[in-house]
């Protein structure tokens, strides 16, 4: 039905520019003149509207949307279209009549009007297309009225019509209308739906002329009041002053039959010289000030044209415009998340560091207690009472192995796997924070108010809902997996290779153990070869000299450990660091590309729908001061 609706319409169109220059011709003859400045006008405002049919192209726009602008920059040259709306029974078709001054539309109680009645006249051209019939929504019908060779008059459904296909098919027309008729029922003045309609009416800034028909069923005062009502509400409800003329349709189209004048039936003819009576007088008056508003406006057509583009121009601009930035709302909130992380990974660095030393204190801590068992062992063990067990080096070298050295090793592989569980959970409390990031983001879906916000949405949505997720399974994949053990080992290893490198825990000739071993073997050969009274002379002095310079020996060795392994965890800690620094920001990588990409994108995207709107405001703004043309309708016959 829809893309029915869309040809029928579009058969209106293809009326308007059929025909070359016969057309121009009957345009010239029945449009108002342009002066040189609206005809510049006319220039810029063709280029505005092709620029923005391009942009919203870009922008995803339903096709309909920009098929309108489309028509728009077809159809400048096109003859006026002034829609009729408002509800059944409120007289639409009456009014037309009296319009027109003969019954070219069916009147009823009943819904009357089931399509849209295209009305022209005979020589306006019109080139029906294939699909435009009138099961396809659209009647045209030819009236031999002179005013007509200017002007398309288009008769609608009832906007109440229980027909919902009549209703839509009405409001597929508010775009493409440079005038609106909304009529209203003296008896059931401005309801609730007319106000709805209404509404959408001037959501498209359409020039609008409220009537209130059938003003003959109410007492001039009651007239007045209901006058006053009407106008009360049709402003506010349009945001402006709104223009509402009293009609009594059936009585005007009595005078002009009883005219019975040619003439009768062209815009702004006098009837109250066919009235009889003070009502018929009244209603004439009536029908005359209508007739010539109508008629004023029939005449600033040609401007009143463009004047209507840009408003169906400046709403589409408005919706694209809106969806555009809720997009780019979502984009900046995206934005905002992914640079949230960069600084909860920066904030993780720090923190990490600045707890680095108390960690790495611990192995320290088993190092200095090592160094305090070897200078108590040394302080113990080279005595001269103890010169006997110093006679057996490998007895000296085991309990010096059991006393001294110990399990260190253990302790020191215990102590990595416990800064591997400390950096792991900082780790793992970093990447559950982007998972939960990542699930936020996915639960956050673009705005879609609307169908062009739909439309915008998806072009975005797509591909960040498709990354998002595939993010967020790796996260989880990483959360869940056996980082923590691989973490261990990794700890392990480092402190196992300082050890190796070292050999300070090793019974080798340079560890720990044979700093002890090598240095009292040496002083056993020595006191081998001393005589006992020697020994007993000088022994106070040997031992302690020997003992001093172990100590230092030990202490050194300690100490080149010490360094040794600090550096080691350092740098041990810092790989680690850097790994899971880089694999949180690599989980997010793709999206935060993603984002920056669609960020300058709508950033571009603004500024041209900035560009374009503040062109159309200029346009606007011109036309509005642009001098009104004092021209008759129709030219004089001849």
């Amino acid at each position: 039905m829809h893309a029915r609706r869309r040809l029928a319409l579009r058969a209106v169109y293809q009326g308007s520019t059929g025909h070359g220059s016969r057309f121009r011709q009957l345009g010239r003859r029945g449009l108002s003149v342009l002066t040189p400045p609206l005809l510049d006008l006319r220039r810029q405002h063709r280029s505005a509207l092709t620029s923005l049919e391009k942009l919203l192209v870009r922008l995803h726009a339903a096709a309909e949307h920009t098929e309108v602008l489309r028509e728009s920059v077809t159809t400048l040259d096109s003859l006026f279209v002034c829609c009729v709306v408002g509800e059944f029974n409120a007289g639409k078709s009456a009014l037309i009549n009296a319009l027109l001054g003969r019954e070219a539309c069916v009147e009823g109680v009943l819904p009357t009007t089931a399509s849209v009645c295209l009305i022209k006249h005979p020589a306006a051209p019109f080139v029906p297309s294939s699909a435009a019939g009138k099961e396809d929504g659209l009647v045209v019908m030819d009236v031999d009225v002179e005013w007509l060779r200017s002007t398309y008059l288009v008769d609608t459904p009832g906007t109440n019509s229980i027909d919902e296909a009549h209703t839509a098919l009405t409001q597929d027309f508010l775009p493409r209308s440079d005038l609106v008729l909304f009529v209203t029922s003296a008896q059931q003045p401005f309801s609730d739906s007319e106000q709805a309609f209404l509404r959408s009416v001037t959501g498209w800034r359409k020039h609008v002329l409220c009537v209130l028909n059938k003003a003959d069923t109410l007492p001039p005062a009651d007239l007045q009041r209901v006058l006053e009502y009407v106008s009360e509400n049709a402003s506010r409800t349009v945001g402006a002053p709104v223009k509402v003329l009293a009609s009594s349709a059936r009585v005007a189209l009595k005078l002009k039959e009883r005219l019975r004048q040619e003439s009768a039936a062209e815009l702004g003819s006098p009837l109250r010289a066919a009235a009889e009576g003070e009502a018929e007088g009244a209603a004439a008056a009536q029908w005359e000030a209508l007739e010539a508003e109508v008629r004023r406006v029939l005449q600033d057509g040609a401007r009143l044209k463009m004047v209507s583009q840009l408003a169906t121009a400046s709403r589409l601009l408005e919706v694209y415009a809106s969806a555009e930035a809720s997009q780019l709302a979502l984009v900046a909130a995206d934005r905002d998340a992914v640079d949230d992380v960069g600084q909860r990974v920066h904030a993780f660095q720090a923190t990490m560091r600045a707890d680095f030393e108390p960690q790495v204190a611990r192995a320290m801590l088993v190092l200095a207690r090592l160094g305090q068992r070897g200078h108590r062992f040394l302080q113990e063990e080279l005595t001269l009472s103890q010169l006997p067990r110093l006679l057996s080096r490998d007895a000296l070298v085991k309990r010096f192995e059991s006393t001294v050295v110990a399990d260190s090793s253990a302790q020191l592989e215990a102590v990595a796997l416990s800064l591997a569980d400390w950096m792991e959970g900082r780790s793992s409390a970093l990447e559950r924070d982007t998972l939960s990031m990542l699930r936020s983001r996915v639960q956050l879906e673009p705005s879609s108010a609307g169908d062009a916000e739909a439309a915008a949405a998806a072009a975005y949505g797509s591909r960040r809902a498709e990354l998002l997720l595939a993010m967020q399974s790796s996260a989880r994949e990483s959360v869940g997996s056996d980082a923590v053990a691989n973490a261990g080992e990794r700890a392990v290893a480092a402190v196992q290779t300082c050890l190796a490198q070292a050999l300070l825990l090793e019974a080798g000739a340079a560890g720990l153990t044979g700093v002890v071993s090598v240095k009292a073997a040496s002083m056993l050969d020595l006191t081998g070869l001393m005589p006992a009274f020697v020994i007993a002379l000088t022994g106070l002095a040997v031992l302690p000299l020997q003992r001093y310079r172990l100590q230092l020996d030990l202490q050194q060795r300690v100490d080149e450990l010490s360094s040794s392994l600090n550096e080691a965890l350092q740098t041990h800690l810092e790989a680690e660091l850097q790994h899971a620094v880089t694999r949180s920001l690599a989980a997010v990588k793709p999206f935060r590309e993603h984002v920056e990409r669609e960020h300058a994108a709508h950033e571009e995207r603004r500024g041209m729908l900035d560009a374009v709107k503040a062109e159309l405001s200029a346009m606007h703004l011109a036309l509005e001061r642009a001098e009104r043309p004092a021209v008759s309708i129709v030219e004089p016959k001849t």
